[in-house]
């Protein structure tokens, strides 16, 4: 049979690597036909919804082989095209999590006593198990912790949503404030999405969301804002560090094995 025309409809894959091409060709009765794409097959059963959009538009066999066949090109392309925009439409999920990161930059050895040691000059020290010292940061004298040791943690509430092309995911994230505003504080999510200034890093774990799990991590945020006023207070004004130093007698300010500290 004669060849009309071929289409070239774009890509039959999400990555962009197959493209479609149908070739179209013209039967003795003048109809347009031409074979059907393994991919799109779900679209063109003899009994598909599908098709009852496409009146002109029917599946038949020709010479043994699956054919595409319409009176009217322009709806056989129209129908192979919205074919494909459904096959590549992605499938959707929705979920709700907490994303959260955690990260210790603070070098220390171990004593044989459980004690934490600045280095390992101390008798009986050692350095953190290699399995876990990630936990804390790989810093020593060639990348020492820049500024000083630091405890950083951070939570956010989200809607994260999941949208598959094929073997491809894209995942977008949302701040979740369970049905209310971001200007709210009461419910959980709310409560651990009013804190401000915080970037969660590209690497952070997530878990699914529960109010239990917003309330735990909203309360661990306090108790460092509460730390850090403490340290501050206590520290930031030269004076102030002097009078600490005076007065405390060697004792650390956070406890430890010199005596209590200014939170206890």
């Amino acid at each position: 049979m004669p060849h009309f025309k071929t289409e070239d409809l774009g890509y039959i894959d999400h990555e962009r690597t197959q493209p479609l091409k149908i070739k179209i060709s013209i039967n003795a009765d003048g109809e347009f036909y031409c074979d059907l794409p393994e991919e799109l097959s779900l679209f063109f059963k003899p009994s598909s919804e599908f098709l009852s959009e496409y009146r002109s538009v029917r599946v038949g066999i020709m010479r043994g082989r699956t054919k595409l066949i319409s009176s009217n090109y322009t709806d056989l392309k129209k129908a192979l095209s919205t074919a494909l925009a459904q096959h590549l439409e992605p499938t959707i999920e929705s979920e709700t999590v907490i994303r959260f990161n955690i990260e210790s930059h603070i070098m220390f050895a171990i004593g044989d006593d459980g004690e934490l040691y600045p280095n390992c000059y101390y008798p009986g020290t050692r350095w953190p198990d290699r399995t876990v010292e990630d936990r804390f940061g790989r810093h020593h004298a060639q990348a020492p912790a820049k500024g000083g040791y630091s405890l950083a943690i951070g939570a956010v509430a989200l809607t994260k949503t999941t949208k598959t092309y094929g073997t491809i995911k894209k995942v977008s994230y949302q701040r979740y404030y369970k049905g209310e505003s971001h200007l709210g504080t009461e419910n959980p999510a709310q409560k651990l999405n009013s804190w401000c200034g915080i970037s969660i890093p590209e690497g952070a774990r997530e878990i699914p969301y529960t109010d239990e799990a917003a309330l735990f991590f909203y309360d661990l945020m306090m108790g460092m804002a509460r730390l850090s006023k403490m340290i501050q207070d206590h520290t930031f004004e030269t004076e102030s560090l002097l009078q600490l130093i005076e007065n405390s007698k060697g004792t650390a300010l956070l406890g430890g094995p010199m005596g209590k500290g200014l939170g206890q």
